[in-house]
Order: C-alpha cells, then structure tokens, then sequence
C-alpha cells in the first residue's frame, strides 16, 4: 500500500463520516458479489476479504466453481481489499443490481440505516 498515491482527502472524509461503511453494488460478477460469497456476508469487512483470499488460494476453477467467474476471484478480492484498506474503508454493504445502476444512487432507501 505504500507505494500507492495517497488517496483523495474528501474520499476518505467521505467514508469517515459514514462511519467507514461504504455501499457496493453490481451483478453477481461484481467485485463486490465475490466478496459476499467467500464471506457468506453481505456486509463485511477487509479482513473478511482477506481471509476470503486465503481461503480460495491454491484452489482450481473447478475447486471455485461456486463463483461465477472462478478465474476472477483472486484477482477481484486482493483488489478490493487493496482498495478497502487505502481509503480506510471498515466495511461494505453489498446490494446485487442488474448492472451498476445510477437509479439506485438517487434512491434514498439504500442509503438509510
């Protein structure tokens, strides 16, 4: 992570004022829907992920076919982690879309509680 650029300051304020909790949504190819199903969460944290990376190392496709994309899962969760843990982020809650859908960011249901 050092060798990453910093990060934007009003990004990480951002998520410091949600309480560190971000909202991830996509299909179920998404970075964020692999995560849910190593984790068997649809909130977790970073070290969630991690722990979902070990779990899938040394593993075939055919050993992760519960995954849509098995090829793409190590590949997806040590970026989202990377990520989570550069911008501070505790957590992420996960909401399956058909797509990313810009609807939803106008949509205050998703964004309470």
């Amino acid at each position: 992570l050092d060798a990453l650029a910093a990060p934007p300051d009003a990004l990480v304020a951002a998520i410091a004022r949600a309480g560190g909790m971000i909202v991830g949504i996509g299909s179920d190819t998404s970075i964020f829907s692999m995560a849910a199903i190593v984790t068997g969460k649809t909130e977790f944290t970073a070290e969630e992920v991690w722990a979902g990376v070990l779990a899938c190392l040394n593993k075939s496709d055919a050993d992760l076919r519960r995954f849509p994309q098995p090829e793409m899962v190590l590949p997806k969760l040590v970026l989202l982690y990377t990520v989570m843990a550069h911008v501070s982020c505790r957590r992420v809650r996960y909401i399956a879309t058909n797509g990313v859908c810009p609807g939803i960011l106008a949509t205050p249901s998703y964004w309470s509680g």
